[in-house]
């Protein structure tokens, strides 16, 4: 194996628009799929069933709704086919008709910037990548190129830590060998 080493530099001009703020349909979306649904991470499978019993052994302190709380910040969602300050630019109907294998996934074709149709679930490491002080952010989707952060979901489990030195991911459940998940837990 040999490291390989690339910046993405991205230029695109977004409409102005006001702060985004989390709607009540993208709140609605994000409790159907990950507390109720309990849907996983689309890489690499973890639920909020894994994420609470992996706090539950690093915090055996945390009273059971801290845990679920915490837990639950652990997935978020991610706008599958367009940010929010440019949805209004898109053609709904092109997106739905280019990209159907989501449809299945997600209840339908969709229709707008916070359908459940175009949600889909990441873990943070998944989503928007590591921010933890010595790591590099690719294995988010906001930082890595498409295919380079696709491929995680189908590396082979003896390949699973070359994204992630230390931590081994599985489709199983976590190993946090050097306390990555530690940053993303809240002390109470």
């Amino acid at each position: 194996m040999h490291p390989y080493q690339r910046t993405l530099n991205i230029h695109i001009m977004f409409p102005d628009h006001a702060p985004r703020i989390s709607s009540g349909e993208h709140r609605s979306v994000r409790k159907q799929l990950i507390v109720k649904e309990k849907r996983p991470c689309y890489i690499c499978g973890r639920t909020m069933d894994d994420f609470m019993a992996h706090i539950q052994r690093k915090r055996p302190s945390l009273g059971k709704q801290s845990v679920r709380t915490q837990a639950i910040e652990c997935l978020e969602i991610h706008h599958l086919y367009a940010e929010y300050s440019q949805y209004l630019n898109l053609d709904p109907e092109l997106i739905a008709a280019d990209h159907p294998i989501f449809a299945d996934y997600n209840h339908g074709p969709y229709q707008a910037v916070d359908d459940i149709a175009g949600s889909l679930v990441l873990c943070a490491l998944h989503h928007r990548g590591s921010d933890s002080p010595g790591r590099a952010l690719e294995e988010g989707i906001h930082a890595a190129d498409f295919a380079t952060w696709l491929q995680q979901k189908y590396l082979k489990p003896e390949h699973l830590d070359q994204y992630i030195p230390g931590v081994i991911v599985t489709r199983k459940g976590i190993s946090d060998e050097d306390g990555f998940l530690d940053g993303k837990l809240r002390s109470q």
